[in-house]
């Protein structure tokens, strides 16, 4: 039933029960198909104090305009997929991604800031399944939900993180209306069209990476 819903469309819900209490936001619980949404028509929420701002796909050109720590949407080609580690009582890995942005610009130093790099993490009893899998470098993706984390100066790479909120989903499997389907098409259009750019960015990668 999620997968219908729209963000930024008014519903009359029936069904929610009350779960956490905070002082300052209710939270409440659906209870599975006796919890029913019903999308209201734009003449019922005239009357509404507008509050929702739609969400975008950030592209890597701009990147510096998001603030550390936020939250962010990203569609990019995924052009490594780190090996899995230990890291206390995570199991963690390293994606490379990049959404040829700053090469489409064509402004400033091409080799600067064009890449993305996300840390994936997972509870160690977690399946394997909860990371990436090898066989997805080369597929475009759109992420929900990465956090901006402290940028990589050296290297000029772009940091992010994915959290117990992030979600992915590939390209072909984005729904039509999502503000992510624009934004993996282009990266694609520009991906069939730049095999020796996206060659020499996974070379960068691997002396990066070691």
């Amino acid at each position: 039933q999620k997968h219908n819903l729209v963000e930024g469309q008014a519903y009359s819900v029936t069904g929610l029960v009350p779960s956490n209490y905070c002082p300052e936001i209710l939270y409440l619980h659906a209870r599975g198909s006796s919890t029913t949404w019903k999308p209201l028509a734009s003449v019922q929420t005239t009357d509404f104090k507008p509050f929702f701002i739609p969400r975008k796909a950030i592209e890597l050109l701009k990147f510096g305009e998001v603030p550390i720590s936020s939250e962010f949407d990203f569609a990019g080609l995924i052009l490594y997929v780190g090996n899995t580690y230990l890291c206390g009582n995570k199991k963690k890995q390293w994606l490379f991604l990049t959404d040829g942005s700053k090469f489409i610009s064509g402004q400033g130093c091409e080799e600067q800031d064009c890449l993305l790099a996300v840390s994936i993490s997972s509870a160690i009893t977690d399946e394997d399944s909860a990371l990436f899998s090898y066989t997805l470098s080369g597929n475009t993706v759109g992420f929900s939900n990465l956090v901006k984390r402290q940028k990589d100066e050296t290297r000029q790479i772009w940091v992010a993180e994915a959290t117990e909120s992030s979600s992915y989903t590939l390209s072909n499997e984005i729904p039509r209306k999502s503000h992510l389907k624009e934004a993996a098409a282009s990266v694609e259009r520009w991906a069939s069209r730049s095999y020796h750019k996206i060659q020499e960015l996974k070379e960068r990668i691997l002396c990066i990476v070691g």
